[in-house]
């Protein structure tokens, strides 16, 4: 995984796509639980997942759940599971064609529903005086009134159908490793990344400042380990950021999981027979391991390193021209006017690029 920094098909464009704030209605909340109702609020309760269980769950703890259907459930989907005085909020982990994995904190029965609302992930903001809160679920919907989970307990004295607003301010990016761009096409301008929580905290706790996105600011991780960050300041309006990033490489953990193109997989094969002929699997000392030859192992070594090398030189072109291609490395030309070197030159930074 960390023989090359940067293998080029792991180089990857994506679009952080932000909604409109949604303010309809109001909030009640009590003091010391997650629990809030909405007062002609309108949410919508099973948007983006609306299934059932095939098989429930007969154990806690981290699950393989077979759903009736997998539309809308992918990793980090907050679920909502309907299941009377057990209902509980998980979130995904893992998932496969079939079946999704999460940490489950009751068992459930065959046939419990399992929802999620287009809401659920977003960031609840009553004003500049209170904590952030991230909206789990929404857990029932009667007409315009609803229900909802809060990631954390309310703190203070209860709300009565307070104001507030739902906005995307945190973003879950897949399988992220380093940055290596964060470009903003309605500034015309590159944006920062890993900007530490202390220094926004310091300059803006109450994250009341509002304008043009300037930042990604790391966040902790997600329920599944993803990487995860904060906008800032936040955006109320429709909003998308493209991205050039480096991904995470793949894990390979399940037996028809393939290894990605760029690599020839019986350089992974060598590397793992090497590892098993190095390895003595004895249980005292009068039992003997057939498999057991270090001097092979050292040959697997050599054919493992051999390929690798191999692989890293014949990705070093690959990669050079995924970046310097990059749409992200284009200047904007507006008009129908061809790129000059006048336009170059007359947009040097040489305090952000060096040239």
């Amino acid at each position: 995984m960390d023989f090359r920094n940067s293998w080029s098909d792991l180089i990857t464009r994506y679009v952080i796509n932000i909604p409109n704030a949604y303010v309809t209605g109001g909030i009640t909340t009590v003091s010391g639980s997650p629990n809030i109702t909405g007062v002609a609020t309108s949410w919508p309760y099973s948007d983006v997942v609306n299934t059932t269980m095939i098989g429930g769950n007969r154990t806690t703890g981290y699950v393989e759940i077979s759903p009736a259907s997998m539309t809308g459930i992918s990793i980090d989907t907050n679920l909502y599971l309907a299941d009377s005085t057990f209902s509980e909020v998980v979130s995904v982990v893992e998932t496969t064609n079939s079946t999704f994995t999460a940490q489950f904190q009751y068992a459930h029965n065959d046939g419990t529903p399992i929802t999620c609302s287009s809401l659920a992930g977003l960031q609840i903001q009553f004003g500049p005086l209170t904590p952030v809160y991230t909206l789990l679920a929404v857990s029932s919907a009667v007409g315009s009134a609803n229900t909802g989970i809060m990631d954390m307990p309310w703190g203070g004295n209860g709300l009565t159908n307070a104001q507030y607003q739902l906005v995307k301010a945190y973003i879950t990016i897949p399988n992220f490793r380093s940055w290596l761009q964060i470009y903003d096409p309605q500034q015309g301008i590159p944006l920062a990344g890993n900007v530490p929580q202390a220094y926004l905290d310091s300059i803006d706790a109450q994250r009341s400042a509002t304008g043009w996105p300037q930042c990604l600011a790391d966040l902790g991780p997600s329920a599944s380990g993803a990487y995860q960050v904060e906008v800032y300041p936040w955006q109320t309006t429709a909003y998308a950021i493209p991205i050039l990033y480096n991904k995470q490489f793949p894990t390979l953990k399940r037996p028809t999981d393939r290894a990605p193109q760029f690599i020839n997989p019986s350089v992974i094969i060598d590397g793992a027979i090497a590892d098993a002929l190095r390895r003595k699997d004895i249980r005292d000392n009068s039992d003997k391991d057939s498999y057991y030859d270090p001097n092979l192992a050292r040959d697997f070594d050599q054919k493992f390193l051999a390929g690798a090398i191999a692989a890293a030189n014949a990705d070093e072109e690959r990669c050079q021209q995924r970046l310097s291609s990059s749409v992200f490395q284009r200047g904007a030309f507006g008009g129908g006017v061809a790129p000059s070197a006048s336009f170059f030159q007359a947009h040097v930074n040489e305090d952000s690029w060096g040239y």
